[in-house]
């Protein structure tokens, strides 16, 4: 019964682990480096999103068994204590971990660096063109291409 708001749970949690692994910079294997990636807030983030996920899979056999579908449910009052501790930890893990991805949107290491890659090819690439095109048009196609020769 609660297995599809759980699924909803994992595919977030997935989604903010991998956003949080994204935008976390590492530094090089140095002291100096490792300090810098540790202290980074991307590491935290990655560390909430983990320890959300995680929760959120651990809560599901706790639901399950809890669920009114179930003809005799096992509600002893440790089984409870469980499920609150989970559902406590996987909303803070949530709540944190969000508020640290909202507070540096800017901050996007794949794509920048899948930004810089691309822009560098399509450059290479269109001065291979240009080295291919006859001399006749070469002023021409530099103008569209927006390069210098």
């Amino acid at each position: 019964m609660s297995l599809p708001v759980h699924v909803v749970f994992l595919i977030c949690f997935t989604i903010g682990c991998v956003a949080a692994i994204d935008r976390t910079g590492f530094y090089g294997w140095s002291m100096a480096g490792i300090k810098k990636t540790i202290s980074h807030s991307g590491v935290i983030g990655i560390i909430l999103w983990s320890i959300g996920l995680m929760t959120s899979a651990a809560c599901i056999r706790f639901d399950e068994a809890i669920a009114p579908t179930v003809e005799a449910p096992v509600l002893t009052q440790e089984l409870l204590v469980y499920w609150r501790i989970c559902s406590v930890i996987r909303a803070v893990c949530a709540s944190a971990a969000w508020l640290l991805l909202a507070l540096r949107p800017d901050c996007n290491v794949l794509g920048d660096t899948i930004k810089k890659t691309a822009v560098a090819e399509m450059l290479q690439r269109n001065n291979d063109l240009l080295e291919e095109v006859p001399n006749e048009y070469k002023g021409q196609l530099a103008r569209m291409l927006g390069l210098q020769q």
